[in-house]
C-alpha cells in the first residue's frame, strides 16, 4: 500500500511539473516542434530559435472528397502575436505551422510562455460549412540562452554605491 501511494504521488508531482506541449483532444494532436519539423515535441526554445506547431488531426470516416482548414492563435501572456491559417489539399490532415518569416523570434519581447489555439474544419467540396471540426492548444516556452548578459539587481546595486563613494570621495578632496 505505501509503495503505491508513493508511486501515485511521484506520477502526480512528475506530471504537475511538466510543461504543457502536448495537447490531445477530440483525437486532434497538437505539440511544439523544432524547425526540423519532426513529430519530436520541445518544450523549450532558446531566444532566436523558430517553433513550430505540429497538429495531427482526427481521421474521417468519409469517402466524399474534402479538404480541411486550419486556424492558428499564437499569444504570449495576454498578447496575440500572430495568426496562421492555412488550408490544405484533398484528405490532408498534418500541418506545421509557425508565424510568418517576417516575425523577429529574437525580439526578447518573446521571452515566456507561449500558448497556440488551434480551430479546424473539415469541408467537402466545394467548401462550404465544416461537417466536422474542433479546437485544441499548445504551449512551449522561449528562454534566453544567455541570461548573464543583464546584471543581476545586487551587481548594479553595489556598482552604483562604490560609484557614489568614489565621486564623494573626491569631491571631498577637492574641497
Amino acid at each position: 500500500m505505501k509503495n503505491t501511494t508513493l508511486f501515485c504521488i511521484v506520477l502526480l508531482v512528475s506530471v504537475l511539473s511538466c510543461p504543457g506541449v502536448f495537447a490531445d483532444v477530440n483525437n486532434i494532436q497538437i505539440w511544439a516542434v523544432g524547425a526540423d519539423l519532426s513529430q519530436t515535441p520541445v518544450w523549450e526554445f532558446d531566444l532566436g530559435q523558430k517553433p513550430y506547431i505540429y497538429i495531427n488531426l482526427p481521421e474521417q470516416d468519409t469517402q466524399e472528397d474534402w479538404i480541411s482548414k486550419v486556424f492558428s492563435d499564437w499569444t504570449i501572456g495576454t498578447t496575440l502575436k500572430g495568426e496562421v491559417d492555412q488550408t490544405g489539399g484533398f484528405f490532408r490532415r498534418e500541418y506545421w505551422l509557425t508565424l510568418p518569416g517576417t516575425f523577429n523570434w529574437s525580439d526578447t519581447s518573446n521571452i515566456g510562455e507561449w500558448n497556440v489555439v488551434v480551430d479546424y474544419g473539415y469541408y467537402y467540396l466545394p467548401p462550404s460549412e465544416p461537417f466536422s471540426s474542433g479546437t485544441g492548444n499548445a504551449s512551449f516556452s522561449i528562454v534566453d540562452p544567455n541570461p548573464n548578459t543583464v546584471p543581476e539587481p545586487l551587481s548594479t546595486i553595489l556598482f552604483l554605491v562604490g560609484g557614489a563613494a568614489l565621486a564623494g570621495k573626491r569631491f571631498l578632496r577637492k574641497k
